[in-house]
Parts: C-alpha cells; sequence; structure tokens
C-alpha cells in the first residue's frame, strides 16, 4: 500500500511541492522453518488460540484458553514436498500440555491449508487438577478445508475458526507462505492471496485416541503420532470412497452398455 506526503509550510513555497512516497515493508515472519540446506522454506505470522472446554471431578464444567503462539518452542517439516506440516507445543517443548499442528498440501499448482492437528493432556497449566480427564490425553484433529492457493504466494486472511463442542482453534492475523522457497523473491512472502471474509467451521474435531489411566510423559513423538495417524486415516478413508464410488460407475455403465 502506497500513501503520498505533501510537504510544505504555512508560508508559500518558493518551488513546487514534493511528493514523497512511502511503501509500506514486507513483515517480519513470526515463525521460519529452515530446510536441510538452511534455506527458509516456511514462513508463518499468525496467532493461535486454543480453547479447551472441560468437565470437573464435581459435576462442573470449565473452559481453558490457551495462547498457543506465546511460546517459542516450534518445529515445522519442509522434507516433503507435497506435505508440510508446522507445530506449536504450549507452554514449552519441554513442559507443553498443548500440541497445534497445522497441515498444508500440494496438488499440481495449488496449496491447501485443509486440517489443524491438535493433542492435549489434561495437566497444569492447560487444566486444573479437579478436571475429571487429569492425566489423560486427546489426540485428534480438525479435517476440513480452509483454503486454497498458489504455489508461490502467500495467503492472509483475518481469521479462521474450527469452533466444535469441547475445542476451539482460532487463527488470527495470518500471513502464511508455506512454500518459501517457490516465492519469486526466494525465502520471502509472495505475492498476497487474501481471503474475502473469516473461515468458520463447526464440526467436531475427529478424536483419535482413548484416554489411557496412566500418567503420560511428555513424550511430544507419541502425540504427533497420533496426531499424523488421524490425518492417515482421514485420507484412507476419502480414497476408499472415490475407489468405491469409480467402480460403482463402472459397473453402472457395463449394465448399460448390456441393456443396448
Amino acid at each position: 500500500m502506497t500513501t503520498e506526503v505533501l510537504t510544505g509550510s504555512t508560508k508559500a513555497p518558493e518551488t513546487p511541492l514534493k511528493a514523497v512516497t512511502t511503501v509500506t515493508p514486507e513483515p517480519s515472519p513470526r515463525f521460519v522453518v529452515n530446510n536441510s540446506d538452511g534455506e527458509p522454506c516456511m514462513l508463518l505470522n499468525f496467532d493461535a488460540t486454543m480453547k479447551v472446554k472441560y468437565e470437573t471431578t464435581d459435576g462442573g464444567w470449565l473452559e481453558s484458553t490457551l495462547p498457543m503462539t506465546n511460546t517459542s518452542s516450534f518445529e515445522g517439516s519442509c522434507a516433503n514436498n507435497s506435505l508440510r506440516s508446522f507445530t506449536l507445543y504450549y507452554p514449552s517443548e519441554d513442559t507443553f500440555c498443548a500440541i497445534l499442528t497445522l497441515f498444508f498440501n500440494v496438488t499440481s499448482n495449488t496449496t491447501y491449508y485443509n486440517r489443524n492437528g491438535l493433542s492435549v493432556r489434561y495437566i497444569e497449566p492447560c487444566v486444573q487438577q479437579n478436571a475429571k480427564k487429569y492425566n489423560t490425553i486427546d489426540n485428534g484433529y480438525f479435517p476440513y478445508h480452509s483454503y486454497d492457493g498458489t504455489i508461490g504466494k502467500s495467503f492472509r486472511c483475518e481469521s479462521i475458526l474450527n469452533k466444535a463442542k469441547y475445542f476451539n482453534v482460532t487463527l488470527d492475523n495470518i500471513l502464511i507462505q508455506p512454500f518459501a522457497q517457490k516465492s519469486e523473491d526466494k525465502g520471502h512472502f509472495g505475492e498476497v492471496e487474501t481471503c474475502k471474509e473469516p473461515v468458520l467451521t463447526t464440526k467436531n474435531p475427529i478424536v483419535t485416541s482413548p484416554h489411557p489411566t496412566a500418567k503420560p510423559s511428555p513424550n511430544k513423538a507419541g502425540m504427533i503420532a497420533g496426531i499424523v495417524i488421524g490425518v492417515l486415516v482421514a485420507v484412507a478413508i476419502v480414497i476408499g470412497i472415490a475407489v468405491y464410488v469409480v467402480r460403482k460407475r463402472r459397473m453402472a455403465k457395463n449394465v448399460s452398455y448390456g441393456n443396448l
């Protein structure tokens, strides 16, 4: 965005007023993920908040608000050219009680941000000690399409809300370049594509793990595995449905030819 500022004084200037053009600088990424060569492959600016509603031992209900981006503990994966992920650990990697993972995949020249993975350990500081599920874990994900964009360009949106009965995930002030090495100016935010309005999904997340009775150790690998397994299950279901539809259409086509 450019603005023109006219400079002068209250007296008549001796020379014509001069127009000064100022250019809004590119925002610095809040999170940067580098590939194995040390080059930026993912650039992300956003605020993330997770809300967890849980039952207490006395039959009441409480809700915790977790500012997921108020942490310096994060990691990303750029090893796969068709699927990338970015993970936040709250409140830190060593003492986390919540994990949020953003998944991005690509088909041809289009990139998709189409699911949030989440994992909650019902321990402090995420929940109080009177939580009915204290010392247990829930893994799940929101498998809902949020946006599609062009490879090499950045995505900007005011907010994306995944709203459910017990888990809400909100992303605000979003500027994301999941394939930064493919920008015209390599390693920087590319041309911005803006969503027209805030994105809202209201379906429940799919929970993929039972609640263990023993106190879990802070093993992030196991929790991320639960999230990834859930995503793979969803993909397998989609593929199975597609195969079924194709076979059914072929059978119907053969019957029609037989009648002819």
